[in-house]
């Protein structure tokens, strides 16, 4: 299919495309490659073998464990044979034990909450996540002053300290956003990707263009009136921010796992229906991506995809039984244009998206809905993603498990994740406290100066194992009672687990028109 010359311009423009990008790998960001395939999915590799002879940062007293890593790294014997049905006991028991465990510690990261101010060049409040939604004038008065001096000495500003706090700036011209965090261990760029977040989050409304074509014709204009109808987003997006949640952390997407023959039966029948407008078409469950169909060197970034996410998952705006036509930008792909999206929910958290170049053409993209939704319900997949996820989100797929509670993989070849799923029921436990920890690991790991890196240490009655390759990040949780070598060997399982399921798990091929 030829596209349109709008269509040409927008992929131009994404060709073109160099919005700064803090706190990511060079190709954290993309979620596609240029090459339009999905980069081999991550797993112990050939790489990592040379990787492994560099020296790694290693907290520990056992002088073995770097040895039984190599011993992992060149081991070509075939995968083991993890069974991947976890019968409902063990279900119960892995989840009473991470429980337990996360019940026992005291993880300050995870009780702090950080506050978030907006404000523009001329000092009026724009947004906070404030309780009372207010911000004292002399507040934003001190904050523009210490701002103005840097810039008057042409120093750029990025965090400061007081006794207590740390505090970062962002300036986005016509915006100051500032973000005030208690001491912790997050690092200031971390703290300033949230920042770069929560602006994306406002140019998903209103362009960086037409903001700054506005204040420029009346330099006092308020913007709370230009991006009002965001709020509510920039509230979740706090909150979600502040419980830590992987998405934003990681800067990357968890796809829902499924066969690959079945996700290629959805991919297929999204390329049959591609309107001569389309840029892209995919299906998403509960905020997670199951397949996608897109133009030809159209780049799309996981930041981009979980703002709008965000939008159609955790607020009551998009997920109803109604068709949206709505234009909504994309800052990582070009902050200065609107791809206009349509959403249909075909169930209550199962949702059908399409984006086209082009405003007039709400009846086509509803034609290609109707199509895809009757042959879908034809063939009763609605059904099977629904007990796809259901599965997914409540069974702990765990090989490492007992002696490892929980883990996260992270694949930095093609920015997507994946962590067992659980069904936390008890009222006194927090996924918040897990993904704090996983928070921590990772802005440490992101920071080291070598490529490979392994750090365990002990946190309370916790063990905590960070193992970093220059094609993935491994995550872990353990009982500080495990020994490294019973850790080495089930952290062996589990990435040979993963190598074994990477089909399943990771979405392994892009279909392009």
């Amino acid at each position: 299919m030829e596209p349109t010359s709008e269509h040409s311009s927008i992929k131009e423009e994404v060709e073109n495309d160099n919005v700064h990008r803090s706190h990511e790998s060079e190709c954290g960001s993309l979620l596609l490659n240029p090459g339009n395939v999905l980069m081999a999915a991550p797993s112990v590799s050939e790489d990592d073998q040379e990787v492994s002879r560099s020296t790694p940062e290693l907290r520990s007293h056992v002088e073995n464990v770097e040895q039984l890593l190599s011993d992992i790294l060149h081991d070509n014997s075939s995968p083991l044979n993890v069974s991947t049905s976890v019968s409902s006991s063990s279900n119960n028991t892995a989840v009473d034990e991470i429980i337990k465990l996360l019940s026992l510690i005291s993880f300050d990261l995870a009780k702090q909450k950080r506050t978030y101010l907006i404000f523009s060049s001329s000092g009026k409040p724009v947004f906070s996540n404030i309780v009372d939604d207010s911000i004292e004038p002399s507040t934003v008065g001190a904050l523009q002053a210490i701002i103005s001096s840097f810039e008057v000495s042409k120093e750029e500003l990025t965090s400061f300290s007081t006794f207590s706090n740390v505090i970062v700036v962002l300036s986005k011209n016509p915006l100051y956003l500032v973000g005030v965090s208690p001491s912790t261990t997050l690092s200031a760029a971390y703290l300033l990707s949230e920042l770069n977040l929560l602006y994306c989050q406002i140019l998903t409304g209103v362009t960086a263009k037409a903001m700054q074509l506005t204040l420029n014709s009346r330099p006092n204009f308020d913007l709370r009136r230009l991006i009002g109808s965001n709020e509510q987003f920039l509230k979740e997006l706090c909150d979600q921010l502040n419980d830590y949640e992987l998405v934003p952390t990681l800067n990357a997407i968890s796809p829902l796992p499924l066969r690959s023959s079945f996700r290629d039966q959805l991919s297929q029948l999204l390329l049959r229906e591609t309107p001569k407008s389309l840029l892209f078409t995919f299906i998403a469950i509960r905020g997670r991506l199951v397949c996608m169909v897109k133009a030809k060197k159209l780049l799309l970034h996981a930041n981009d995809l979980y703002l709008l996410f965000l939008s159609l998952f955790r607020t009551q705006s998009f997920n109803d039984s109604m068709e949206h036509w709505v234009p909504v930008c994309f800052p990582t792909l070009n902050p200065d244009a609107y791809i206009y999206i349509y959403s249909y929910f075909l169930c209550k958290d199962t949702v059908l998206i399409m984006g086209s170049s082009e405003s007039g053409v709400f009846f086509e993209m509803q034609s290609v809905k109707c199509k895809v939704a009757q042959e879908i319900q034809d063939h009763g997949w609605l059904k099977k993603l629904i007990y796809c996820e259901e599965m997914d989100r409540t069974t702990p797929r765990n090989p490492g498990s007992p002696c490892i509670s929980h883990y996260l993989f992270y694949s930095k070849k093609y920015s997507q994740f994946y962590t067992p799923g659980y069904s936390f029921s008890t009222p006194n436990f927090n996924t918040r406290t897990l993904y704090a920890i996983y928070a921590s690991l990772h802005d440490q790991a992101f920071h080291k100066k070598n490529s490979f890196s392994i750090n365990m240490t002990v946190h309370e009655s916790l063990l905590l194992f960070t193992w970093s390759t220059a094609s993935f990040d491994f995550h872990c949780i353990a009982n500080a009672t495990t020994s490294s070598q019973l850790l080495i060997a089930n952290v062996n399982k589990i990435l040979r687990w993963i190598r074994r399921e990477e089909n399943r798990l990771f979405i392994q091929t892009n279909l392009s028109f």
